[in-house]
C-alpha cells in the first residue's frame, strides 16, 4: 500500500466521481464505468454542500442536508400564506374590472404600476400637507416678479 501522502489520482477519475456525487443525471450517463460507495457519494456531496452551497447562510435548519438529498428536484417553493393569497385575488379582480389590458400585464408590471401610482399620491399628499402649512402662516413677502438681468 502507499502511503497517502504519496498517493496520487487522475484528474478524469476525480471529475468522474464528482460528477456522479453531484448531478444525477450524468451518474446514469455514466453508469458501469466505475463504482463507488454510496455512502462516499453522500459524504462528499453534503461536504460539497456545506462547504459552498451555505457559506452565506449561517443558520441552516437541522435536517434541511436530508431533506435536500431526499428531494429529487430541490428548487426552491415559497409558501404563500392564505392572507396574501386573498390580497392577490383581490388585486387580480380589481385589475379585471379596471380593463382586459391591465389584467393581462404580467405582474411585475402590475407592481409597477401600483409603485408608481404610491409614488404619485405621496407626492399629491406632500403638496397638500405642505399648502395647508403655508396658510396658517400670515407672512407673505413681496416679490418682484420682474427679473433684471445682469450685463
Amino acid at each position: 500500500p502507499t502511503p497517502l501522502a504519496a498517493a496520487a489520482v487522475h484528474a478524469s477519475s476525480l471529475l468522474h466521481f464528482m460528477a456522479e456525487a453531484l448531478v444525477p443525471a450524468a451518474a446514469d450517463d455514466l453508469a458501469g464505468t466505475i463504482a463507488y460507495e454510496p455512502e462516499l457519494l453522500a459524504d462528499f456531496r453534503s461536504a460539497f454542500r456545506a462547504s459552498l452551497a451555505y457559506k452565506a447562510i449561517g443558520n441552516l435548519k437541522p435536517g434541511s442536508e436530508a431533506l435536500l438529498e431526499t428531494t429529487d428536484d430541490p428548487a426552491f417553493e415559497p409558501f404563500i400564506d392564505a392572507h396574501s393569497r386573498a390580497l392577490e385575488e383581490r388585486r387580480e379582480a380589481a385589475m379585471q374590472q379596471e380593463g382586459a389590458s391591465e389584467a393581462a400585464a404580467g405582474r411585475h408590471e402590475r407592481l409597477f404600476l401600483d409603485a408608481k401610482a404610491r409614488e404619485k399620491r405621496e407626492a399629491e399628499e406632500r403638496v397638500r400637507a405642505d399648502s395647508e402649512r403655508m396658510a396658517a402662516c400670515t407672512f407673505r413677502p413681496a416679490i418682484n416678479s420682474t427679473r433684471v438681468e445682469s450685463p
